[in-house]
């Protein structure tokens, strides 16, 4: 939801009337995509998130999903999306310290960039890394827009995802290993799969399962809707580098039989979500699906204790094969995905691999890379002195290195940091030769009054 009005009203006496068990309270759970926000009266900050993330669920850490919250009131408009970095930043700051608890809200973020500044949109993001403390993991830039009057349009115009100055923008993303985050209505799927096939090695996130339109002049077919939207799925299915949130579904559609004094169960949700959710998880498989909550957008019609349930009880989502260079992502219940949100994320050893993560890790890895990027980017000396004054090399087992430390022979080798050789640079040698100057002393000369000299008088001269 980027900078949208917020509808609605949440009724929290209205959902604490439906109160069910979690099903697997110790399961870990990263929540992929959640907003926080001032906006039209509602308020969900820090305390509300924590109010959730507590419910029940066992939520370990959260990723943050840009929303146009506050943004800088003043300077250059492409610079003031820069403000909710900094503010997320410093919420996750307090998570990270402990003192509300296990959870760690915030530890990765999606930010917001204007891609349509084109090739100037690399300098932002790089300043969106820094501020960020190595959070920063990707933007979000919301192009949903439909021909139809009845539905809202996000942006102005259509087949932005196709304009030459927003690509030479996105462009960008890959050299700082940063993922997009696409929100286009199903009519526009195929937008989708024309920009991951233009750039394979970008990493894209579809939100809301492709937003099927199930409202407006898309009601009276909503079977149709379903067929549609099944064709641009599949097709989208075939690139390797696209991934998809599922969740942000309506639950109750207008007709429903549903007894509106209560909010739904979770076995409601789920039957509402399950041809959408399976058909995804079918197309694109567990490794490349992750549940999300939405919230606070979703809880104008559920709690968050009933959004998460139906995901913990959806198939075992076995976790993907092991590659040379990082683990294999364990399945969580908001999240079973292997975009770049989440990759790097380390097995702890002291629990079962198959069901547990450490956070810090997440943090850790995507500080390494973005370490790596800026390095390349602004220039070795300068990038170890910024990196240094942001604390990301704190304590040896958050080393920054460029080689990582790992277990060997049952006893742990350190972070081994490999400095890069060092550069001197040394201007060329100016040579400089003044032309010779002659220099001699004028002879001192003696002014000689007026006089008589014998029988002439001579006049005053210098002698």
């Amino acid at each position: 939801m980027s900078g949208g009005r917020f509808a609605g009203a949440i009724d929290q006496a209205w959902l604490d009337r439906v109160i069910e068990p979690v099903l697997e309270p110790d399961l870990k759970i990263i929540d992929p995509h959640h907003h926080l926000w001032l906006r039209d009266g509602n308020h969900y900050l820090l305390p509300e998130l924590l109010t959730d993330l507590n419910s029940g669920h066992n939520i370990i850490a959260t990723v943050f999903e840009e929303c146009h919250a506050m943004y800088r009131a003043d300077g250059p408009a492409e610079e003031k999306s820069l403000g909710e970095t900094e503010f997320v930043t410093g919420v996750a700051a307090m998570g990270a310290s402990g003192a509300f608890g296990p959870s760690r809200p915030c530890a990765r973020m999606v930010g917001a960039v204007d891609l349509m500044t084109g090739r100037k949109a690399r300098d932002l993001l790089e300043r969106h890394l820094i501020a960020s403390g190595g959070r920063f993991a990707g933007i979000r830039q919301s192009t949903a827009w439909d021909s139809s009057e009845r539905i809202h349009k996000v942006v102005p115009q259509p087949q932005m995802l196709a304009d030459p100055t927003f690509r030479a923008g996105f462009a960008a993303l890959a050299a700082l290993d940063l993922t997009f985050d696409a929100w286009v209505y199903h009519p526009q799927l195929s937008e989708v799969a024309a920009l991951a096939d233009a750039f394979p090695h970008t990493q894209i996130v579809l939100n809301h399962v492709g937003s099927p339109i199930l409202g407006g002049p898309y009601a009276a077919d909503r079977g149709q809707v379903f067929t549609d939207w099944k064709t641009g799925m599949t097709d989208l299915a075939r690139r390797a580098n696209v991934t998809v949130k599922l969740g942000a579904l309506p639950i109750r559609l207008p007709g429903s039989p549903a007894n509106r004094d209560l909010p739904p169960t979770s076995e409601e949700v789920a039957a509402a979500w399950r041809p959408w959710m399976e058909t995804s998880i079918e197309l694109f498989g567990a490794g490349r699906c992750m549940f999300e909550s939405n919230f606070p957008v979703h809880k104008r019609w559920s709690s968050y204790q009933v959004t998460g349930t139906p995901s913990n009880a959806s198939p075992p989502m076995p976790p993907r094969p092991r590659r040379p260079t990082s683990s294999p992502t364990p399945p969580f219940g908001f999240t079973a995905s292997r975009t770049r949100l989440f990759e790097g994320i380390r097995n702890n050893r002291d629990t079962d691999s198959s069901q547990c993560c450490a956070i810090s890790d997440v943090i850790e890895t995507s500080m390494q890379e973005h370490q790596m990027a800026i390095l390349k980017r602004l220039g070795t000396v300068a990038a170890i002195a910024g990196l240094a004054a942001i604390g990301v090399a704190a304590t040896p087992h958050e080393a920054k290195a460029w080689w990582r430390g790992g277990w060997g022979v049952g006893v742990w080798i350190p972070p081994v940091v490999v400095a890069p050789p060092p550069v001197y640079y040394a201007p060329p040698p100016v040579y400089y030769t003044p032309p010779p100057v002659a220099y001699y002393p004028a002879p001192r000369r003696v002014w000689i009054p007026p006089h008589w000299e014998g029988p002439y008088w001579i006049r005053g001269h210098w002698s």
